[in-house]
């Protein structure tokens, strides 16, 4: 059925698979059209097809459309009819419907051979098989098993394999499986049960005693109590101790009667505390309208004014210490209006016992302290507001702090709110708020740095001679000057992944004829590459279809035909990270020479691009401490030109022991050694530049 069923093109790319004949071949990508099975989508969506498809039907054959929407499930179905002649009918309109729909109706099963001659289904053969399965004679339907012939339904019951480890006594039961009490409830009445002394109940001996259960067959594990083989009157019974009651114990509570203040707002609903008061604010101003609209007065009109916006914060705070603090309240509020000597302070158990709480005229708590009487503090510093810590209120108001010191250093608000609020753990309440702020969330996210992937086999290849595996990029243009005229140059950087050497050729264009070039001079330098690694560049994609198609022409001039370029996929520029960074490490060294906007002709320019290229290559691959017996680190140019500088070592002085060590190792030299000396004197006759071990034999003779 579900090949049936198209799929929307826009959604096929959710079906995607890939495909190849051939192994070698790079696998193809296709699109499934059709609903395929295993998908999660499919059963919805053949369940809506066929429905949408019975529904265009309802008014031609409203039974058989009831019947398909209400009792098919995708391709299966189960109904119940009367009689034979409304079973064929309403099938046959069944099959109607959904033929229409191009589903084929197929695999009818009847109690009734009658049903099935109608539809021209073929009917059953019973066939006797010997086999212990139960079910053989059974076909099955949406989950069940129905016998047509007996019209019989029945289910097939599998037994956990743990059940039945069990019952084959193959495993030691778990604790678990132990104590399933709930199933001993509802099979048993309590009052059926007896008690078992300790040391006879072989429950306690896999949790109690020994190391485990003895399995034999005949031991008590399996066979029960040693007393149930007696009579019932000689079983053991439970000695209960009763104790005389001299007095009678009854509960005694105590209530208190504690009257809330008016919850005007509900402060969950509210994402900002200015919005909840000015909700609030509105309110009083609703109350105080109506009162002077009773009263015959002109009700109040305009925006609300700095009274009523505190007035109502008042109100809130309030409300929260009743709900946080209600004994405190009714004590303070209780003793507010007696003299000093008759208040009662509150109860050492409190949260702010030992913020000596006092109650002001608004019916606040405040804290209480020894900087009254300072003259240049306002009466809100010398006795801040408590407040709980989670309350939602406190939550509001630490948010909205927050917000008004554009989510700067917690600190600062931290000393804001002290100056006005005292809240328990409040640097808790700070640090809670900007978590819970979406704006910090968003932009002061730090990104999750990913693992970093095993390196490639090209960073890891040994014994391999350098720009074996070479990464290949460019970068310019550089302006230089040829004759009075300006040009542009390229310079392409060839990165030895192996021992993070670096080559450098340049370019006059970014064609890929030119590219082929660059590649054949480093080639001819340097030695074929086995792999080339590069991003997606024109240039590149076209040099490796040349590279292709004239392999024949090719192979001539490269050391090595079995070449092998590989490009990164697009949009994945951290790919080439490795060869990435030696372009800027390069760019970083040719940038003095661009200067003062400077001018270069082409022969300055090479000079300048393979001076920078030697100081690449001379940069330490290892780290060396001071303390190492190395005297020198490890660079690309130790894999190039055997030494970091590529200078040899300068001669040394001719002195009178080195003079006697030559001579000791000139009556060692071989016969040939005077026709050498003979080529030498020649050279040096026809090349006046000659200079070294020939002409110092020629003055010592």
């Amino acid at each position: 059925m579900f090949h049936q069923i198209f799929i929307r093109k826009a959604d096929r790319h959710s079906q995607r698979f890939l495909f190849r004949e051939n192994p070698r071949d790079a696998p193809e990508i296709y699109l499934m059209n059709v609903a395929i099975f295993g998908s999660t989508c499919s059963p919805a969506s053949a369940q809506y097809v066929k429905n949408k498809n019975a529904n265009e039907f309802k008014e031609l054959y409203p039974r058989a459309v009831n019947e398909i929407v209400q009792n098919h499930y995708v391709d299966d179905s189960i109904e119940s009819y009367e009689s034979v002649e409304e079973a064929i009918k309403v099938s046959a309109e069944m099959r109607s419907i959904h033929k229409h729909g191009g589903f084929e109706l197929w695999n009818w099963l009847s109690n009734s051979n009658q049903v099935l001659i109608g539809l021209g289904e073929p009917l059953p053969q019973r066939i006797k098989k010997f086999t212990p399965d139960k079910t053989s004679d059974y076909d099955r339907v949406i989950g069940m098993l129905w016998s047509t012939h007996e019209d019989v339904f029945s289910f097939s019951i599998e037994m956990k394999p743990e059940i039945e480890a069990l019952i084959r006594r193959n495993e030691r039961p778990t604790k678990r499986q132990m104590l399933r009490i709930g199933e001993l409830l509802t099979l048993t009445d309590v009052e059926n049960w007896r008690w078992v002394p300790s040391k006879q109940n072989p429950a306690d001996i896999a949790t109690k005693w020994g190391k485990g259960p003895n399995v034999v067959t005949n031991s008590v594990w399996f066979t029960g109590p040693v007393f149930l083989l007696l009579t019932e009157t000689e079983w053991p019974k439970q000695v209960t101790l009763s104790s005389p009651t001299e007095e009678e114990l009854r509960p005694c509570y105590s209530h208190k009667s504690v009257q809330f203040p008016t919850r005007i707002v509900e402060l969950e609903r509210f994402s900002q505390l200015n919005r909840a008061i000015r909700a609030v604010a509105n309110v009083y101003r609703f109350v105080e309208i109506l009162k002077q609209r009773t009263s015959g007065q002109k009700p109040s009109a305009g925006p609300l004014t700095s009274e009523e916006l505190q007035k109502a914060e008042r109100h809130l705070i309030r409300e929260t210490q009743w709900q946080s603090f209600p004994d405190e309240m009714v004590v303070l509020s209780r003793y507010k209006l007696k003299p000093v000597d008759e208040q009662i302070s509150i109860g050492k158990s409190s949260n702010i016992y030992q913020l000596c709480p006092t109650l002001d005229e608004n019916g606040i708590i405040r804290v209480d302290g020894r900087i009254g009487e300072a003259p240049n503090l306002k009466n809100e510093v010398k006795f801040p507001v408590i407040l709980p810590n989670k309350h939602p209120f406190t939550v509001l108001l630490v948010d909205s702090y927050h917000r008004r010191y554009r989510h700067c250093n917690p600190e600062t608000i931290v000393n804001k709110i002290r100056q006005r609020y005292y809240i328990p753990t409040l640097r808790i309440a700070v640090r809670r708020a900007a978590k819970a702020c979406q704006w910090c969330r968003i932009y002061k996210a730090s990104p999750k740095v990913p693992r970093m992937a095993p390196l490639p086999l090209a960073r890891m290849a040994s014994f391999v001679r350098p720009f074996t595996y070479v990464g290949i990029d460019f970068f310019g243009p550089l302006a230089v000057k040829v004759g009075r005229s300006n040009a542009k140059r390229w310079v392409a950087v060839f990165t030895c992944l192996t021992v993070r050497a670096v080559h450098v050729e340049v370019t006059h264009n970014l064609t890929t004829e030119s590219c082929i070039k660059c590649i054949r001079r480093f080639i001819c330098r340097r030695g074929s590459p086995a792999e080339i690694y590069s991003d997606n560049g024109t240039n590149f994609q076209g040099a490796a279809r040349l590279l292709k198609e004239q392999i024949d022409q090719l192979a001539v001039t490269f050391t090595c035909i079995d070449t092998k370029w590989i490009f990164n996929p697009p949009g994945t520029p951290h790919m080439g990270g490795a060869w990435e960074r030696m372009v800027r490490s390069i760019k970083t060294a040719v940038e003095l020479a661009y200067n003062n906007n400077r001018r270069l002709d082409d022969e300055a320019l090479e000079t300048f691009i393979v001076e920078a290229v030697a100081i690449v290559n001379s940069r330490p691959l290892t780290y060396l401490t001071l303390a190492s017996e190395e005297h020198e680190a490890l660079t690309p140019n130790h894999f190039l030109l055997g030494n970091s500088s590529g200078v040899r070592q300068p001669a040394m002085e001719t002195t009178a022991s080195t003079r006697r060590i030559l001579e000791k190792v000139d009556k060692g030299v071989s016969p040939y050694a005077d026709q050498t000396a003979e080529m030498v004197r020649r050279s040096k006759t026809s090349n006046r530049r000659g200079a070294g071990v020939g002409s110092w034999r020629r003055q010592k003779k």
